[in-house]
């Protein structure tokens, strides 16, 4: 293979913000092609199948050229993007001390602390076992590196990965953070990752950001750090000032003023929708060891109401299932009766609520409704015979 050209190659920087203070907390090092106007992802890294070995090569050269500029001016974390097919060859050529040059030779080369360095694992396929990956994570956080995983929720992603590598950072994936804006579904996969990176002990990194709006969900959805165009484009130099970025800063502050309200509205929407219900003398027979409710009254008390039914301590429906149909009338089904619904993640979160409240109307938080098509709120209540009442409630 021919050499390459190690002036064609150079490190540009794009700057990661942190959520805590607004101020710069690190740099992704991208690899440029200087020979193309403007300057790009070079061809080989464009697929990342084949051409290992030139890849590896103007990588080695970027970031040979990275860690001398940082050295005399180490400051922030650096974020260094990793095929897991490289860092295994780099750990295993390193035990064998071969002549080539591999990235963390180069770290302890240029004297860089590990502890400043994000080793940024790309969610791309490897040639080799989930296992030996994990293995070479483990050993990379012993030498002191920080571990990121680079496009969660981009089709390649997979939960095993995470699983198995631990990052200290969840990179969420461009794609996924668009789609959650137009989509609810996609939303909700947001929140499980929000959910698994706090299971995990990891923090979100949202890249990307292109606009307020992907902002403001990116803040929304437990973000630690922001990168992407609306805050800085990707530069020859690293950014190195102390100074808080004003313009994320501005936007946080309104962010939070927006978020207060959102709040105070849903409470207030919720303590109205409590009123209602607690007003309501609701009528209860059973027969043949069925529930049967007069839903007339809990339906026309608001309009928001859209599904009534009741179980025992067990999950085990056992009233009929009531459902709005349109504005005045509803149905009514017993097919249902005998399901249970304690495999619900809200089921024993409503049954705590039911030990500590016993003599109101209890809720959680909204969650999206994919037959509605909106966000419902669920109440529920202890009643006669020590059942317990759920009623569906979308918020407006």
């Amino acid at each position: 293979m021919k050499p390459i050209d190690k002036n064609q190659f150079h490190p540009y920087y794009q700057t990661v913000f942190s959520i805590e203070d607004t101020s710069i907390y690190g740099h992704e090092i991208l690899s440029r092609d200087m020979n193309s106007v403007p300057p790009s992802l070079p061809d080989p890294f464009l697929n990342q199948t084949g051409h290992d070995e030139f890849r590896d090569e103007i990588e080695t050269s970027v970031l040979e050229k990275a860690f001398s500029e940082y050295k005399t001016n180490p400051i922030g974390k650096l974020f260094i993007n990793l095929s897991p097919d490289r860092l295994l060859r780099d750990l295993e050529e390193d035990s064998k001390h071969t002549s080539r040059r591999s990235i963390l030779s180069l770290v302890e080369f240029y004297q860089i602390p590990t502890k400043n360095i994000y080793l940024e694992i790309l969610e791309v396929s490897s040639l080799r076992s989930l296992d030996s990956l994990a293995t070479a994570v483990e050993l990379a956080k012993q030498m002191g590196y920080s571990i990121a995983m680079d496009d969660v929720g981009s089709e390649s992603s997979n939960l095993e990965r995470l699983g198995a590598l631990q990052p200290d950072i969840i990179r969420i994936d461009l794609i996924l953070l668009k789609k959650s804006l137009q989509s609810k579904r996609y939303k909700s996969i947001l929140e499980y990752l929000k959910d698994l990176s706090v299971g995990i002990g990891a923090e979100l990194l949202f890249e990307g950001i292109e606009t307020l709006e992907e902002m403001n969900l990116a803040i929304d959805s437990s973000a630690r750090y922001l990168q992407g165009f609306l805050l800085d484009i990707p530069s020859r130099e690293r950014k190195l000032s102390d100074n808080k970025n004003r313009a994320l800063e501005s936007n946080l502050n309104q962010f939070h003023l927006t978020k207060r309200k959102h709040i105070l509205d849903e409470i207030d929407f919720e303590e109205k929708t409590r009123n209602i219900l607690q007003k309501l003398n609701i009528s209860l027979k059973n027969i043949q060891n069925i529930l049967h409710i007069d839903v007339q009254s809990i339906f026309f008390a608001s309009p928001q109401i859209m599904r009534v039914y009741a179980t025992d301590w067990n999950g085990n429906q056992i009233s009929p299932y009531y459902e709005r149909t349109v504005a005045t009338s509803f149905k009514q089904e017993s097919k249902s009766i005998g399901k249970n619904w304690s495999y619900m993640s809200y089921f024993y979160k409503h049954i705590k609520l039911s030990f500590r409240y016993k003599n109101t109307w209890n809720t959680l938080e909204p969650y999206f409704d994919s037959k509605l098509g909106q966000a419902v709120l669920v109440f529920s209540k202890v009643i006669e015979n020590e059942a317990i009442l759920f009623v569906d409630v979308t918020l407006p």
